[in-house]
């Protein structure tokens, strides 16, 4: 298994902080020769405990593994490593998981991780606690800080997929377009419906989501992916 530098995150959305992360990660990447590659899980670790709570209407992804994926290797990552997120893997302890999960399956010579990460059964682990376990592991572990862009976010916010799925939430579309640094998209399959719009004169697409939306209720400009070209489009 040849070593990596390994960018560790649930990167739910592919913000701008995702992206400087893992920016950052190529460029260490390339300084030492060896492939990047980015960690994630799915299901999210939050979406996993919502479902055990029983509430599994109080997480909402912002979007699919497969777009996480796609956004992903737009910044020039080698591999994208996909992790289950189990029972069992919750349940590792910090040691553990560091021992079995990265180390054993992956072989990092280096790794990258947001400043907020915890890892490890019930979030035991900490940033401290991750750099002395790869000390003794003779992995290097570098811990990048959020940012926030300044121009954009006058009170100083930070990208958060939190705050995302909070303006998504409250139907605030231009917010979470603006925290995201694009147009959030969604995906799905076209299927029947009643045929009204036919009957008016105006035949609609109607979309199977292959996501729940987050409680949204309005009508909105949209552009619509179609046969390789994008239109114009109303949702």
């Amino acid at each position: 298994m040849r070593p990596c530098v390994l960018a560790i995150g649930n990167f739910d959305g592919v913000h701008p902080g995702h992206a400087a992360l893992i920016s950052y990660a190529r460029v260490q990447a390339r300084a030492l020769d060896l492939p990047l590659h980015v960690l994630t899980f799915d299901p999210l670790p939050g979406e996993y405990f919502a479902v055990q709570r029983g509430d599994p209407e109080s997480y909402r992804r912002i979007c699919t593994l497969v777009q996480r994926k796609e956004f992903l290797t737009t910044l020039e990552v080698d591999k994208v490593e996909v992790v289950p997120f189990t029972a069992e893997l919750q349940r590792l302890t910090p040691k553990e998981f560091v021992s079995s999960v990265l180390v054993a399956q992956h072989a990092p010579q280096m790794l990258v991780v947001g400043a907020d990460f915890r890892f490890g059964y019930k979030r035991a682990g900490d940033i401290a606690l991750l750099e002395q376990l790869c000390t003794t592991a003779h992995i290097s572990c570098q811990t990048f800080g959020l940012i926030s862009n300044a121009k954009q976010h006058a009170a100083g916010e930070k990208y958060s997929s939190s705050a995302i799925r909070d303006a998504l939430a409250q139907g605030k579309i231009d917010d979470a377009n603006r925290l995201l640094g694009y147009s959030w998209q969604i995906t799905g399959l076209v299927e029947s419906g009643d045929g009204r719009g036919s009957e008016l004169g105006f035949a609609t697409a109607n979309i199977a989501p292959d996501l729940p939306l987050p409680g949204l209720r309005g009508v909105f400009v949209a552009s619509l992916r179609w046969q390789g070209a994008w239109l114009d489009a109303v949702a």
